[in-house]
């Protein structure tokens, strides 16, 4: 390659380089945009409103309880705890 040449390729080689950094900024924030719409449109806000909470006799303990897991339908809790004693993971 000539001397008139490498400072062109180099300039050439900036460029592309800043226009990558800036298609690929421009693609992060739509991905960003696109995948908060989806959020959005998968869990919209909740139309109830919650009640007062109401101790729960069955699932209280005077033992240490931690972690407490619901399933995806709501319907299956786990609850790590102390209760007998050792520490296990129980199904509520």
């Amino acid at each position: 390659m000539d001397n008139y040449g490498f400072p062109f390729q180099e300039k050439k080689e900036q460029i592309e380089k800043g226009m990558f950094q800036v298609m690929r900024t421009k693609l992060v924030l739509w991905s960003a945009l696109i995948w908060n719409m989806a959020i959005n449109a998968a869990y919209p806000e909740p139309s109830f409103v919650f009640t007062t909470p109401v101790p729960v006799e069955e699932l209280n303990s005077p033992r240490i309880d931690w972690a407490p897991w619901l399933s995806a339908d709501g319907l299956t809790g786990y609850i790590g705890s102390d209760r007998d004693d050792s520490w296990t993971i129980y199904h509520i």
